[in-house]
């Protein structure tokens, strides 16, 4: 699927952290259009204000802020550098806003909410575990919605192991059942993503990660998790000034 990035009539920009400026994921959301990197929020700052010096007519600035994502990952909504990064974010946007008033409209929204997960939330589908050793390859999809391919005809065994160790913490869905209740948008599913959503999807109840070997300690060890239906994770902010 292409980026809409470039089908913009608005001269697309995006600014982003220099470190991921130039990645895979980078260059195909923004369709190769033009980004410029910045280091900071002080960095970030001078850059917009540069940028934006240099529009005439219609522009479509996107600034990517992924410093407060981050840190919830590592520590949690609960650490005090959350509460103290949030102000810094919020004195950006104010500041920002005062810039361009009256010269440009400014949206702040994300892509998503985070939920922390504890410890004993995590699933950790190991070598001794009986319904790990039956899949065939690695849980796809999040770790807060996983993909469990299982292999051929051990599909029931699976789903019964799991559902009896684990039925707490995640329900267990056919892809025709993920179909059925629409949980991917209206209509019937594509047939490329089928075959991607593995035998079982994992929905929680409740804030908690699935992980099968081998184990990436990285990702684990994030307290701040997203992808799954809870609010915390669905709901985003929508701000226009």
């Amino acid at each position: 699927v292409p980026s809409t990035w470039p089908r913009f009539g608005h001269e697309p920009c995006t600014l982003i952290p220099v470190e991921i400026e130039g990645s895979v994921y980078t260059r195909y959301a923004t369709g190769e259009t033009t980004t410029s990197g910045y280091r900071g929020l002080d960095g970030c700052a001078r850059a917009l204000s540069g940028v934006l010096a240099g529009r005439r007519g219609k522009s479509l600035t996107y600034v990517y802020l992924p410093q407060l994502d981050t840190l919830l990952h590592l520590r949690g909504s609960a650490d005090r550098d959350v509460a103290s990064l949030l102000a810094r974010l919020d004195g950006f946007v104010e500041s920002m806003a005062g810039e361009l008033a009256g010269k440009a409209r400014l949206v702040v929204m994300a892509d998503h909410g985070q939920t922390d997960v504890p410890r004993e939330n995590l699933v950790m589908l190991g070598a001794d575990d009986p319904s790990g050793r039956l899949l065939s390859t690695q849980p796809s999809g999040e770790a807060r919605v996983p993909y469990f391919h299982v292999s051929e005809g051990s599909e029931r065994v699976f789903a019964g192991l799991f559902r009896e160790r684990y039925g707490q913490l995640f329900a267990l869905l056919t892809p025709g059942e993920v179909e059925e209740l629409q949980l991917l948008g209206p209509g019937p599913l594509d047939s490329r993503l089928r075959p991607r959503l593995g035998s079982f999807v994992g929905i929680s109840p409740v804030a908690a990660k699935v992980y099968a070997e081998p184990f990436h300690a990285d990702s684990i060890a994030h307290v701040g998790a997203h992808g799954g239906l809870l609010p915390a994770e669905m709901r985003i902010p929508l701000v226009v000034v």
